[in-house]
C-alpha cells in the first residue's frame, strides 16, 4: 500500500499490477493480523471486471482460482488466511 493511499484503491491496484486482474472492490469486511508482525490485512470483496491470472513473478509465486472449500484444504496455508477465510465465511 502507498502512502495515504485508501485502502479500496490499494487492493483494486495491486491486484491489477501482481496478478493482471482488473477487479472492483465493493466491501471491506474486516481486518485481520499477521502473526508475529505488524502487518494488518484489510480484507476486501471485490468482483472481477476483466483480465486473466498473469503473475508478477518476483513478487508472486503461484497463483490458481480455488472455490472457498478448497483454500482450506492448502499445504502450507499462511496462518493469517485462517482469519480471512473466518471473515468471508468460509
Amino acid at each position: 500500500m502507498e502512502e495515504g493511499e485508501p485502502s479500496r484503491e490499494a487492493v483494486e491496484r495491486e491486484l491489477l499490477e501482481e496478478l493482471g486482474l482488473v477487479v472492483l472492490a465493493h466491501e471491506c469486511v474486516g481486518r485481520v493480523s499477521v502473526p508475529d508482525t505488524s502487518y494488518v490485512l484489510d480484507v476486501w470483496r471485490v468482483d472481477r471486471v476483466s483480465g486473466d491470472l498473469v503473475l508478477k513473478r518476483d513478487e508472486v509465486a503461484a497463483a490458481r482460482w480455488l472455490r472457498p472449500h478448497g483454500i482450506r484444504a492448502l499445504e502450507p496455508i499462511l496462518p493469517s488466511s485462517f482469519g480471512v477465510l473466518e471473515l468471508l465465511g468460509v
